[in-house]
């Protein structure tokens, strides 16, 4: 018999389930990476960057 070695690279339901929470996880951090970016001297987000912060 030969083993089939496809069988083994289907990603089982719990590995895509993980798979999926973890872009989630990332994405949210990559938010508020860029939020930090952006705070002012008083830890709020402004409506509209500087000047200066698009440059």
């Amino acid at each position: 018999m030969n083993p089939d070695f496809t069988r083994d690279l289907i990603p089982r339901d719990d590995a895509l389930h993980l798979i999926h929470a973890l872009h989630a996880v990332k994405d949210k951090l990559h938010d508020a990476a860029q939020r930090w970016e952006l705070l002012d001297e008083n830890g709020h987000v402004p409506a509209a960057p500087s000047y200066t912060a698009l440059l």
